[in-house]
């Protein structure tokens, strides 16, 4: 089955009228035609897998000129020097995800974000499409009571690894049904780490760097909201063919509440070892470095900086 990409050539009719104001026109045609409601927003390019776009099919759209448009069709031409897809998000794309427990992200009460997550109440008539949807797998059960409850195949869950798994601080990981894939750090935010902060109930984000790679990866180009039930439900890049060129590594303040003491805003460890560990995470170039909370010196962190805010939730 071929599949066709669209490239938006926007040009402005008028001196009035801005390029990205025919953007956004053109693109609120193609979600109506497609019976999608209205336009939301324009998502990463990279979200969409190269060799997809690669092998199929290229035309470009350019509706300058032409009065009355009530179809895209309208307004197609071939083309061969498509360089990059344009991609849409209409208003009627759902975003799913499920809130249970961080030790298996695939189970849990289906969410659907509008503004906010709320439960989903509708009847489904697929709940294998919906864990597949989640990135997943299949469904295993599924149950209703006041809302819907789903068990899929995949458990999976994020875990922060210093050779091994460690508690509150190291590289980014998911476990897949027991395997370890690493997060790839294109595009990495604070808010991400944040995210995982509060997953792990680890507190918060207080440093932030990252390190050379040349590792398979599960997710890459990753976006949180920061309202997320878990990372795994962020928006990204996944595939089976991703390598990763960097990899983020973060420390969460719960990191000094299990490792030591506070005192007087210092940070006290109760091992050697620990301190060479957060060294080592120290010694990576930084990725989106926060000033403000950065370490100071070997264990010395601001009495901010270890404080505690145990919300988890996606």
């Amino acid at each position: 089955m071929k599949m066709w990409f669209l490239l938006l050539l926007i040009y402005s009719s008028t001196n009035t009228e801005p390029v990205q104001t025919q953007y956004v026109k053109t693109a609120e045609l193609l979600c109506k035609n497609l019976g999608c409601g209205g336009f939301k927003e324009i998502p990463r390019p990279q979200w969409v897998i190269g060799n997809d776009y690669e092998g199929s099919e290229k035309m470009a759209v350019d509706c300058s000129g032409i009065d009355s448009v009530t179809s895209l069709w309208q307004c197609i031409r071939r083309t061969q020097q498509c360089k990059d897809p344009v991609v849409v998000t209409c208003e009627g794309h759902e975003r799913l995800q499920l809130q249970g427990s961080p030790l298996n992200v695939c189970s849990g009460e289906l969410q659907e974000r509008k503004t906010e997550w709320k439960p989903v109440k509708k009847n489904i008539t697929n709940a294998d499409n919906l864990c597949k949807k989640l990135n997943c797998g299949g469904v295993t059960n599924y149950t209703v009571d006041q809302n819907l409850h789903l068990t899929c195949t995949d458990t999976v869950k994020v875990v922060l690894m210093n050779n091994r798994e460690s508690k509150c601080f190291g590289q980014v990981y998911v476990n897949v049904n027991g395997s370890n894939k690493a997060v790839c750090g294109n595009g990495w935010t604070d808010k991400n780490s944040q995210m995982i902060c509060k997953e792990l109930n680890c507190g918060k984000s207080i440093q932030l760097s990252s390190k050379d790679a040349a590792t398979s990866g599960v997710m890459d180009y990753v976006e949180c909201l920061g309202d997320e039930s878990s990372l795994w439900h962020c928006k990204a890049l996944r595939g089976q063919q991703l390598t990763c060129k960097n990899t983020p590594h973060i420390i969460c303040s719960g990191f000094f509440a299990e490792t030591g003491s506070v005192k007087d805003g210092r940070a006290q460890s109760s091992s050697s070892l620990q301190y060479d560990d957060v060294d080592e995470v120290n010694e990576a170039h930084p990725l989106t470095p926060k000033e403000s909370t950065s370490a100071s010196s070997r264990g010395n962190f601001g009495q901010e900086e270890v404080s505690h805010q145990n919300n988890g939730k996606f």
